[in-house]
């Protein structure tokens, strides 16, 4: 599970670093589900931290599919993209991080046989 969050955060970040280019008004539909569908999972995932939840409640209502935001100039949309992006990246370390210190838990070595007391 810890690893398909982790992969849901990639591709939203890399989609989200392609959207600074001009492609068709299609992708950008589809990019809207998908980054509203990863900020979705990033709230459930941002449990007891503050400021990630208000910085994913932004980018949900920034890239909301069912009310759209019209910013009308492609140049308006670049710092979103490029910063959305960015969270992302960095949500998806966090986890990486968490996986490593839950990798690092030392276990303690229990004995059958020959234990001194």
């Amino acid at each position: 599970m810890i690893k398909t969050k982790k992969y849901i955060y990639l591709v939203c970040a890399i989609l989200l670093f392609v959207a600074i280019f001009n492609l068709p008004i299609a992708y950008y539909d589809i990019l809207r589900i998908l980054i509203f569908t990863g900020s979705i999972v990033a709230l459930i995932d941002a449990e007891k931290n503050i400021i990630p939840k208000i910085i994913f409640v932004l980018i949900l209502i920034l890239f909301n599919p069912i009310i759209p935001i019209y910013l009308r100039e492609k140049s308006y949309w670049i710092p979103f993209d490029f910063m959305a992006a960015i969270f992302f990246v960095i949500q998806a370390l966090k986890i990486k991080n968490i996986q490593n210190k839950e990798s690092k838990v030392k276990t303690t070595k229990s004995f059958k046989r020959d234990k001194i007391y």
